[in-house]
C-alpha cells in the first residue's frame, strides 16, 4: 500500500480515533449496514471521513490477512 502503519478490525480503529492517532480509514463497501453505521457515526465524531471504496477482502488482501476485514485504519505518523 504504502509507508504507513496499517491496524486491521474495529477495536483497534475505535482506539486510535479516541487517541487522535487514525490518519485515513477504510471501512469495506460490502460491510454489514448496521455494522457500517456505527462505524460512520463514530468516524464522523472523530472528524473522520471513511473511505467507502474497496470490499473487505481487498483490505484483508492489503492488511496482509486471510480474513474479510471490514475495517483498516492508517496510523499517523509521530512528529
Amino acid at each position: 500500500m504504502d509507508d504507513r502503519i496499517w491496524e486491521a478490525g474495529w477495536n483497534r480503529a475505535q482506539k486510535l480515533m479516541r487517541k487522535g492517532q487514525a490518519e485515513t480509514l477504510y471501512l469495506a463497501s460490502d460491510a454489514d449496514d448496521a455494522f457500517a453505521a456505527t462505524v460512520l457515526a463514530a468516524a464522523k465524531a472523530a472528524g473522520i471521513s471513511p473511505d467507502q471504496t474497496k470490499t473487505g477482502d481487498q483490505l484483508a488482501k492489503l492488511a496482509g490477512v486471510e480474513v474479510f476485514t471490514a475495517v483498516l485504519t492508517a496510523v499517523k505518523k509521530q512528529a
